[in-house]
């Protein structure tokens, strides 16, 4: 941990907290949950040296759609709908809706099934039926307002539309939640321009958006590396930035405050912990820097080291280094036939029937793919033959991702 990543995590804030001394800006706003252990950091960090006003905004891409979202027919892009994975329970959900209030002119695919994984055509259909129902277009159109002044009024609560010089921080990809927030400023403040501050950008968004978002500065260059970073989005989020809470999911108004609707359950508890212990080695980390004036130390040289290391980590990993974090649950699957969800871990030994699935799910129509969050991982702590086997084969199965 403290080889790779918190140095990893040291050098994307030091870089934030540099790139705001350029650009002359007053304050940081840190977006939920990715950015919270950043936040930890530079606050800590300007406490003691001096530095912009660091802040901790409660938003995410979910939470921006609603309020940004244009309720028109035909509808613009939904780049938050993912179709391989989307039930038609979740894209109701993304409008503040229930299955038991739509109107009969509204047909469910899968015989009506809300909870069945739907195709790309099907979901198209269900948003062609949605946005052509003028009951439900104008139900859409009242949750888009609600959530819409809900969200303006959290913004303004938090200083957003103050005349200060601020920036957004956060993980990144593909500047999404900006573009949102942008949309949502801008009605307020027609010249408003934003800028944001990301460990990484990925490009080729899957579910692209005329929004533009903005200026934003990323502090990892996947070309420069030759490493597509989104593709390890997982990793990243998951090993290097978990936060102690769920993902917002909108905003509620509490006696006349504003504050962020969480996403329910628990969290995994393994994962809590390591998420507890590994923002306590963090901080103290930085606390032990502070103190022996090794923070001014984070230079170009020390944020060069900190890339190649985190580039050799997930192209090249150790089995000593994955088999602690193999545990960390990742991503939500759903059942194609009867709607189930079940985490699937970071990084599990591979067989041969995976192998074999692997190469060939591309070639049938089957509706759920297999997904491995992290191969090289997976890769690390299998068996020699399929460590052997396995390289050639991610480098084509990363080929086909990055088309």
């Amino acid at each position: 941990m403290r080889d790779v990543i918190i140095p990893v995590l040291l050098a994307y804030a030091n870089w934030v907290l540099h790139k705001a001394e350029e650009f002359n800006i007053e304050r940081l706003y840190f977006v939920s949950r990715d950015a919270q252990i950043f936040y930890k950091i530079a606050e800590r960090i300007c406490r003691a040296t001096g530095g912009p006003d660091c802040r901790y905004l409660y938003g995410s891409r979910q939470a921006w759609f609603l309020p940004s979202f244009e309720p028109a027919y035909p509808p613009e892009s939904i780049w938050p709908i993912a179709p391989t994975s989307t039930t038609a329970q979740d894209i109701l959900r993304r409008f503040d809706m229930s299955i038991g209030e739509l109107p009969p002119d509204v047909r469910l695919p899968k015989y009506g099934d809300p909870n069945c994984v739907l195709t790309p055509k099907e979901t198209d259909a269900l948003l062609t039926s949605l946005f052509q129902s003028r009951e439900t277009l104008a139900s859409i159109r009242t949750n888009v307002w609600k959530s819409r002044t809900l969200m303006s009024r959290y913004l303004a609560q938090e200083g957003l539309y103050e005349p200060v010089n601020w920036a957004l921080v956060d993980v990144g990809w593909f500047v999404r939640g900006q573009r949102a927030l942008r949309k949502i400023l801008r009605e307020a403040q027609p010249n408003r321009e934003l800028t944001g501050f990301y460990f990484g950008v990925g490009k080729n968004d899957p579910h692209p958006c005329a929004v533009e978002p903005g200026y934003f500065h990323s502090f990892f260059d996947s070309e420069a590396w030759k490493l597509p970073l989104q593709k390890y989005h997982l990793v990243i989020e998951h090993v290097f930035t978990p936060a102690d809470h769920t993902t917002v999911i909108g905003y509620r108004d509490s006696d006349s405050q504003i504050s962020p609707r969480l996403a329910p359950g628990p969290p995994h508890s393994q994962w809590a912990q390591y998420t507890k212990r590994l923002h306590a080695t963090t901080l103290d980390a930085v606390d032990e820097a502070i103190q022996t004036n090794q923070i001014h130390s984070i230079d170009c040289a020390f944020v060069h080291r900190a890339q190649a290391q985190l580039t050799r980590l997930l192209r090249h990993p150790t089995s000593t280094e994955v088999k602690p974090l193999s545990f960390v649950p990742t991503t939500r699957v759903h059942s194609t036939t009867q709607g189930e969800t079940r985490t699937t871990p970071l990084a599990s030994p591979i067989t041969f029937r995976t192998i074999v699935r692997l190469v060939t799910q591309d070639w049938g129509k089957a509706r759920s793919k297999l997904v491995i969050p992290w191969l090289e991982g997976s890769t690390a702590i299998s068996s020699l033959w399929a460590r052997l086997l396995l390289p050639p084969l991610i480098a084509v199965l990363r080929r086909r991702q990055a088309r």
